[in-house]
């Protein structure tokens, strides 16, 4: 289950790149051969990196099609994102693992919308890319922790003596039965 996401990313971004690639033109000789169509992908992300995916898309069948569910697989994506950084925020505001009322944490994700959609109006493409700039300034410093940590999770376990481990006998239907 670990992997699985990372090869299906894996896969996707091999299929997709070599497609856009090969749209595209690689080398000299297949840009020569496809004329002036060479080179349009390439022109689109000059253009527009959010919406060169729609051009791409524009060279399969079914575009539209296509498009439209690349637009509701985004959406899903952001109010998944939205509503986990809701429920990580709402949890540290209560001090404790269990999320608090559902009114706090809705609260905290129209804050949170309402801070994004205030900071791409009113600054723009400007805003976007400083948004861009802050994510990855603040980001950095966690992945050194993290990586670090890999280092330390692999120490920690290399230490470790498991010859003596036992896993004992399964709990009895009665301990597991909530208390009543």
């Amino acid at each position: 289950m670990l992997f699985a996401p990372s090869i299906f990313t894996l896969v996707w971004f091999a299929i997709f790149g070599w497609s856009a690639m090969e749209i595209d033109g690689i080398g000299a000789d297949a840009r020569e051969a496809l004329g002036e169509q060479a080179g349009l992908l390439s022109a689109a992300v000059d253009e527009s990196i959010p919406l060169a995916m729609f051009a791409f898309f524009e060279n399969f069948p079914a575009a539209t099609l296509i498009q439209g569910l690349a637009v509701v697989i985004v959406a899903i994506f952001f109010a998944t994102s939205s509503d986990s950084a809701s429920l990580v925020v709402d949890m540290l505001c209560t001090g404790s693992a269990d999320p608090g009322p559902w009114h706090q944490r809705v609260f905290w994700g129209v804050s949170e919308g309402m801070l994004a959609a205030m900071l791409i109006v009113l600054a723009g493409d400007a805003g976007l890319t400083a948004l861009q700039e802050v994510i990855t300034v603040v980001g950095l410093p966690m992945f050194i922790l993290v990586f670090a940590m890999m280092f330390a999770l692999y120490r920690g376990l290399s230490h470790e003596d498991l010859s003596e481990v036992r896993v004992g006998n399964p709990p009895e239907r009665e301990e597991l039965a909530p208390d009543e």
